[in-house]
């Protein structure tokens, strides 16, 4: 782990549009930035800057390549959110895909390097289901994203248990297919009995330790945030929670991650937050020399 590795996504700053996020996220001297694919979105503390891909003009496409010529490492996260990459309805699924397919395309144009995915369930159907087609989706991702050197990374959280996440990636069997670690997303594998228990953090770490052995250069990217211990909620800042970052990031080191890692916060105070969660990743990266 190297400390250019450490960044931010733009989700970070809501209520900024788009050339102000990366520009600030740079200004702050952040080796890493991942950008929305995607617009009119929201999470708790506000609107989201992103782009749509698809009818963004060349010269604003242009103007972002170039503010992100700063950056060591550079990913896009593709729509999920009303995008399935699997559904019922196949006239929606192939529109998602072709927002991936552009979220893919301007990757490569950005000088990037990951464009991050996410998998949902088909409602009503169990996960052995629909493995097969969502296998069939991110491989012909791969395919597409292979010609134009840019990685596919599947975000955790689906399916939720670690075994068969890992199990997945592997199953999906292509040099360009891997993961996406949100290591906030890992809480979806956890027993709800162990809330508030003194060993929920134990447990929590261990599932971290676990898919990093697993998965190894696999490993394509991190979302970087936290999970309260009281009630679990993610995306806090990463100083405090559940997660060992020392811990996590010394298991990186031993897999050899040399992908972004970046933050996904949603807190209320989004400068200090932020300032707060980068200096806790300098510092577990620090720790490691």
């Amino acid at each position: 782990m190297h400390a250019e590795q450490i960044g931010a996504s733009v989700a970070c700053l809501p209520e900024m549009n788009l050339a102000e996020a990366v520009d600030h996220l740079l200004g702050l001297g952040v080796g890493a930035v991942e950008i929305l694919g995607f617009e009119n979105s929201r999470h708790s503390q506000g609107l989201l800057p992103g782009l749509w891909f698809h009818s963004a003009p060349q010269d604003r496409l242009e103007r972002l390549r170039g503010q992100l010529a700063r950056a060591t490492h550079v990913s896009i996260h593709a729509p999920f959110m009303n995008h399935p990459l699997i559904c019922t309805d196949p006239e929606i699924a192939a529109v998602a895909r072709q927002r991936a397919r552009e979220s893919i395309d301007a990757c490569a144009f950005l000088g990037g390097t990951v464009c991050v995915v996410h998998i949902t369930p088909k409602p009503g159907f169990a996960w052995d289901d629909c493995r097969g087609e969502a296998r069939e989706a991110l491989r012909e991702l791969a395919h597409y994203s292979a010609e134009r050197n840019v990685r596919v990374g599947v975000e955790t959280g689906f399916p939720p248990s670690v075994r068969e996440f890992c199990d997945f990636i592997h199953f999906l069997d292509h040099a360009h297919l891997g993961c996406t670690l949100d290591i906030g997303h890992l809480r979806s594998a956890m027993d709800p009995r162990l809330l508030g228990t003194p060993e929920a953090a134990g447990v929590y770490n261990a599932n971290l330790d676990a898919i990093c052995r697993d998965l190894g250069d696999r490993l394509f990217s991190l979302h970087l945030h936290n999970v309260r211990a009281s009630d679990w909620r993610d995306h806090r800042g990463l100083e405090s929670g559940l997660i060992d970052v020392p811990r996590l990031f010394g298991n990186l080191r031993e897999i050899g991650f040399g992908g972004p890692a970046v933050l996904e916060l949603e807190e209320p105070d989004v400068q200090p937050a932020l300032l707060r969660s980068l200096a806790c990743a300098r510092q577990a990266v620090d720790t490691l020399r």
